[in-house]
């Protein structure tokens, strides 16, 4: 999953505050007039990024995604430096979070070159191009950008950046077999993000899961899943939530805890068939309703079924028994 970062918001490009500055510099800080402020943005601009902040904020990501390409192009059409790469950045965050990967990372490159064009920092940028990395399979790259993050200066990471940079680095300990090491990693992440947001402290969480889970202790690993839905939850990234969900599904039935994988399925299936997502909702529906009848739940086998019901002809409903993941 690709952790959600915090949105670039900025009342006055960065350019212009510097200007400001230097000017008030030369003043000597008491003669003169006062400083006039920069001329107030682009109003198309700021009313399209208004809109995209609005709908990421209610969890309407594919509408926020749309946003944020518009005023992308209305940034490109001005030759706007600060304004390209706050665009291009936010597209890529809602992109990455719909699993347009490739589309991400274009979106990263340009704004990591128009940030160095405005002056403004890339540790953030740098940070997302490492997740997306990760997801694409380039491990290399992505082991790249996570150390460039933990050795930036312009600006130094946040603690919350350092962890979740630390996390793409367990990531890559955990495919490594290096278990040890990725959970001495996961340790100093816990510590950096002891003050973060949900959203941070959700993909430590899901990190602690699939540790565990390749660890064999699938119990736990279901309970820190579950630990990571509830935080996705507070943090309005359904998306990931359900993710989270259906892993800790996964990790019950691994562990034969067939009532508590029936519900997390069944849950995961329903946010995801409220979302029109029906290829996921379906893939889980099934898997809530083997586990539902694996265990004999005649209530949890209702549920799944009232969803099923909802994506498939009655006639070609699965009972539950012949149907895997």
């Amino acid at each position: 999953m690709i952790q959600r970062l915090t949105m670039r918001w900025r009342a006055w490009p960065v350019a212009e505050i510097v200007a400001v500055l230097a000017l008030a510099a030369t003043l000597g800080g008491c003669a003169g007039p006062p400083t006039a402020p920069p001329p107030p943005r682009d109003l198309e601009y700021t009313q399209t990024t208004d809109a995209a902040r609005a709908a990421w904020d209610r969890g309407a990501v594919e509408q926020a995604l749309s946003l944020y390409r518009r005023a992308w192009q209305r940034a490109r059409l001005m030759d706007d430096a600060s304004d390209i790469a706050d665009a291009a950045y936010n597209f890529a965050v809602c992109a990455a979070g719909e699993d347009q990967l490739e589309l991400a990372g274009d979106a990263l490159l340009e704004a990591q070159s128009e940030s160095s064009r405005a002056g403004v920092g890339i540790t953030d940028i740098l940070l997302l191009r490492a997740q997306v990395a990760q997801r694409r399979g380039e491990r290399p790259a992505a082991a790249t950008l996570a150390r460039e993050v933990l050795e930036s200066r312009s600006p130094p990471a946040t603690a919350a950046q350092r962890a979740l940079a630390i996390v793409v680095l367990a990531g890559e300990a955990i495919d490594d077999a290096d278990t040890d090491g990725a959970a001495s990693m996961l340790l100093r992440a816990d510590d950096d993000a002891r003050d973060a947001a949900a959203a941070v402290r959700a993909r430590i969480a899901d990190a602690h899961g699939v540790l565990t889970q390749r660890q064999g202790r699938l119990l736990l690993a279901a309970t820190f899943f579950d630990d990571a839905a509830r935080l996705w939850r507070e943090a309005r990234l359904y998306r990931d939530m359900r993710a989270s969900l259906a892993q800790a599904g996964e990790a019950y039935e691994q562990g034969r805890d067939l009532p508590a994988a029936s519900d997390r399925y069944y849950r995961a299936t329903r946010s995801a068939l409220a979302d029109r997502r029906t290829e996921k909702a379906r893939e889980w529906g099934i898997a809530a309703l083997r586990c539902a009848t694996s265990c004999g739940d005649a209530q949890a086998i209702r549920q799944a079924r009232a969803l099923m019901a909802e994506m498939l002809p009655a006639a070609s409903q699965p009972t539950g028994e012949a149907h895997g993941r």
